[in-house]
This record gives C-alpha cells, structure tokens and sequence, in this order.
C-alpha cells in the first residue's frame, strides 16, 4: 500500500494568473478565491503590511508543501501560524526523508492498523516511520534549558536541528522559516506533541522539557497580540 508517495506542486511549473482572472468573472468560490488573489497582491504591494500566514488541515499531505516554501523564501509572508499537526506529522515528518502515500479513504482501518499503517483521508504514512519522528522530537526537547518554552522557540529549534544537517528532504517549511528568519507559532502546540515522545521524555528523569511547554500558551498569545499591533514587534 506505500507505493506511490504524495508529489508536491510545484507553484513554479504554471502560470494560474489567466484561470484566477476567469474565476474573477464567475460565481460562488470561483469569485471568492479570485478576490482573495486581489487582496493578497495588494497586501504584498503594501510594504507595511505584515502577512500572517496561517495553516490548518492536511495541506502537506495533501502536496501543497513547497507552495509554502516558495513563499517564505520569497519574502511572501512574514509569520506562520500554523496546527501542531501540520508542523510535526506533516513538514518535520518528511524532512526526516519519510513520505506520505497516495491511499484511500474507502478500507478498513483495522486491517490498516495491523499492517501499521495510518490514515489521514486518503493518505497513508508508515507507523513505525512516524514513531522514528516522535522519538526525534523527544530528542530535540532533551537539548532545551529545563524552563517554559513558547511553540516559537520549539519550532526554532526544530529548524536548527534539520539545518545541522539532518534535512533528508527535497525542501522543509521549518527549516526555510528558520533560516529565512520567518516567525513560526503554533497557539495549540502542546495538543499535538507526540505521545510516545511525551513519555519517552517524561518518563526519562532528565529534563521534563515538554511539562514545562505546557504552561507557556500565554506567551504565545502574547506574542500572537503584538505582532498583529505592528510589524516592528516580530520577535
């Protein structure tokens, strides 16, 4: 069944001006996203515009990766807000050189379940494979100061730890934020962490780092309120 892995768009590879301009003459959503294309290119011509780029669903398995790449590198958006799903199970997963593969949403999760395999839609990803990402994650907690940490200063650390060369991926939306210095913040990190890496880090007497991400949702509200306030407060 993990065959045929998930391909990304390559936003490069066509010009989808000339449909987006149609879709602007059309109805219902048609309308909707051409007028959205509207705002955006106004929003990128406004060189006081900060662009908060926010991320929820199964868009990196699905294959809408490098879309986002491609905008943080060309300084198209300036902060991420992002599910925990999406930045763990989805980007980090990959950039550990691990894939997502073209499935079904129409088979028995059962028998999937025996043969270690997970689904999302009609996607599936290898168990094991994403144990080997949860234990990674421990990993990178076991190196933080034992004190709170804001989803920010994790996902930063996620990214430092795929640029020591680590990247087993084509391209990683973590890593491009880190090194583009893009701000990254998930408000609902703590709700994703990774079970088996919770306790692995919980159970091991060291540094408990994951307890301590637990009380620090307020920094990232806080965080959260400034950057809406003005540009010039981006951490």
């Amino acid at each position: 069944m993990l065959k045929i892995p998930v391909e990304h768009l390559d936003i490069k590879g066509f010009d989808a001006r000339p449909i987006i301009d149609a879709y602007a003459k059309m109805a219902f959503q048609a309308r909707n996203l051409a007028t959205a294309a509207d705002i955006y290119n106004r929003m990128l011509s406004d060189h006081d515009c900060t662009i908060i780029l926010t991320l929820a669903g199964s868009l990196f398995s699905a294959g809408l990766k490098h879309v986002v790449v491609e905008m943080i590198e060309n300084n198209m958006v300036d902060a991420i807000v992002s599910t925990g799903a999406i930045i763990v199970d989805q980007d980090f997963f990959e950039a550990l050189g691990f894939k997502h593969y073209i499935g079904s949403s129409f088979v028995n999760d059962m028998e999937l379940s025996q043969l270690a395999i997970d689904r999302i839609y009609d996607t599936y990803i290898d168990e094991d494979q994403l144990r080997v990402c949860d234990m990674t994650i421990a990993k990178i907690a076991d190196t933080l100061a034992p004190k709170p940490h804001s989803s920010r200063e994790f996902i930063h650390a996620m990214g430092a730890f795929l640029d020591g060369e680590e990247l087993k991926a084509e391209k990683s939306v973590v890593l491009s934020a880190y090194k583009k210095g893009s701000r990254f913040l998930c408000l609902r990190f703590r709700t994703v962490l990774p079970g088996s890496a919770w306790y692995t880090i919980s159970g091991t007497g060291k540094r408990n780092t994951f307890p301590s991400i637990l009380f620090v949702i307020s920094a990232n509200l806080q965080r959260s309120s400034l950057l809406l306030k003005t540009q010039a407060l981006l951490w």
